[in-house]
């Protein structure tokens, strides 16, 4: 693991030196490596925020986000839920829903088949390991 961990680290700073999402990055590696990858099935921007430091802003925190689940790291995916005001239980949505509804202005609710309404206010991101993070997390 530590050779994995070391070259991603490596890669960061390379990529991108001395800047915060180098730091941010670096942090978010430490964090999910405490955990068995299993546990991190749904990791919310929410929990990304709580696990920096509050000096770091939102732009920040995004665009190391954006570099973890991007070609060149894949450390992390993105998944998409849907969750409306009177149920508490997410709907999982596959990444070609969700872009087939902003395209269309239209999502379909996954049970019911149905025209969810406003369904920007529904549909929320989250991450989950990649395969090559759970290879690196063993």
């Amino acid at each position: 693991m530590m050779d994995s961990k070391e070259r991603i680290l490596r890669q960061i700073n390379e990529n991108w030196g001395e800047t915060p999402q180098s730091k941010l990055c670096a942090t978010i590696l430490d964090y999910l490596l405490q955990f068995p990858a299993n546990q991190l099935a749904h990791i919310t921007y929410g929990r990304l925020r709580n696990i920096i430091s509050t000096h770091y802003k939102d732009s920040d925190l995004l665009l190391a986000i954006q570099y973890l689940i991007g070609d060149g790291t894949k450390l992390l995916e993105v998944g998409f839920e849907l969750i409306e005001e009177d149920d508490s239980f997410p709907y999982p949505l596959a990444n070609s829903e969700v872009k087939l509804a902003k395209e269309t202005g239209e999502l379909y609710h996954p049970e019911t088949g149905e025209i969810v309404d406003d369904y920007e206010s529904k549909v929320f991101m989250y991450f989950k390991p990649s395969y090559l993070f759970e290879s690196i997390s063993k």
